[in-house]
């Protein structure tokens, strides 16, 4: 049994008129009549006397009724409980990034979802882009911002912007210009990770392309902050996005270039696991963190990012 026909039963029973009912739900009396036709028909009873003074329920209209009136009721009881829980928010929002992206969207994520989900406890994690698949497909996470990897048949994503790559290099590097092409890139000596990370992979894929060896002058596994120390130090140059290094280029302890090559330009992503249960407000989730990264590159609180579209 329709819920909607009980509830139109319930309003004209209630009014004693098809007319009055029908506008105070804005559609056609002749709709509504089909509607009470179809709820009679359905429990094989006539419910409604019709006559010049309106719709007078009959006795077993009134017994109906009264069932009726119970079961509308029943329903909205439903809907204030699903409205308190809404309200509620969930209990734990747990949010991933890579090292580089998190440094410039957790904070501002962060005031967001409390902003929407006051009692929520928000949890943030940062990892390396395989150490956030794991998480993802373990459930460990409910999202995951990060950097598009090659294989990305594991996860569901939206593209968020993209992020070019830059040389970045000491102070004094006035040989790099304010860009470079990929080819004189591969004639810097580079502090990168090892071939698990995916700019060593990037870095490689170029090589490769151009026929030229890497000149790896020292790997670093470490974080961000250590590769730029060892690069203000003269071990090298690197390959960053500009919002890692913005603050030592700003300083002037640090000198960017941007790489001119359409392969160095990384897109960034909103991700969750393929064919796992999506987290509860995981829509409400996903708008707020889509919503805050496009205003990061709007107002160039993202250095170097560029919105898609």
């Amino acid at each position: 049994m329709d819920l909607n026909l009980i509830e139109c039963f319930y309003a004209v029973a209630k009014a004693g008129s098809l007319s009055k009912v029908a506008t105070d739900m804005e559609i056609e009396q002749s709709t509504l009549t089909r509607y009470i036709n179809r709820l009679e028909a359905s429990i094989g009873v006539k419910l409604f006397h019709r006559s010049g003074r309106g719709m007078v329920l009959n006795e077993k209209g009134k017994l109906f009724f009264n069932y009726a009136e119970a079961v509308i009721q029943a329903a909205e009881n439903a809907r204030q409980a699903a409205a308190n829980l809404a309200a509620v928010g969930p209990s734990q929002i747990i949010i991933a990034a890579q090292p580089t992206i998190a440094q410039v969207t957790f904070a501002e994520i962060g005031h967001e979802l409390r902003r929407e989900f006051p009692s929520a406890k928000i949890r943030f994690a940062e990892g390396l882009g395989h150490q956030i698949i794991s998480w993802l497909q373990e459930g460990k996470v409910d999202a995951a911002i990060l950097y598009l990897p090659e294989n990305a048949s594991m996860l569901t994503y939206e593209h968020l912007v993209q992020e070019p790559l830059y040389l970045v290099g000491p102070a004094d590097a006035q040989e790099m210009g304010v860009a470079v092409c990929a080819l004189n890139l591969l004639d810097f000596p580079l502090v990168l990770p090892s071939t698990t990370h995916g700019l060593r992979t990037l870095s490689s894929a170029l090589a490769m392309r151009y026929g030229k060896e890497l000149k790896i002058a020292v790997e670093c596994n470490g974080s961000t902050f250590l590769t730029r120390r060892l690069v203000q130090l003269g071990h090298g140059y690197t390959i960053l996005p500009l919002a890692s290094v913005m603050d030592e280029v700003t300083s002037g302890t640090l000198r960017a270039a941007k790489i001119d090559d359409p392969e160095t330009v990384r897109s960034v992503v909103l991700a969750t696991a393929t064919g796992r249960p999506q987290a509860q407000h995981f829509w409400r989730i996903n708008q707020i963190i889509k919503l805050t990264i496009a205003e990061l590159g709007a107002g160039q609180k993202w250095p170097g990012v560029n919105a898609l579209g």
